[in-house]
């Protein structure tokens, strides 16, 4: 598992979380929440990474769009 925390984490479903994290098992997410929660669910033997001052974003499925 990998856990990647940043400064922000932008759920599709849920307000923006502050000091959040995703974490990842097998290339699907399988929590996301603020880092210390999902530290402590998570975190005993996952590899964490840190993407300090940043936000993480769902994929953007065809980001180019003209909204006319």
């Amino acid at each position: 598992m990998v856990i990647y925390t940043a400064r922000c984490v932008l759920p599709v479903s849920s307000p923006l979380i502050r000091e959040g994290a995703v974490a990842v098992e097998e290339g699907r997410i399988a929590a996301v929440g603020p880092r210390q929660s999902v530290l402590d669910e998570h975190g005993d033997s996952a590899e964490v990474r840190d993407l300090g001052d940043a936000v993480v974003i769902p994929g953007l499925i065809n980001a180019h769009t003209h909204l006319e």
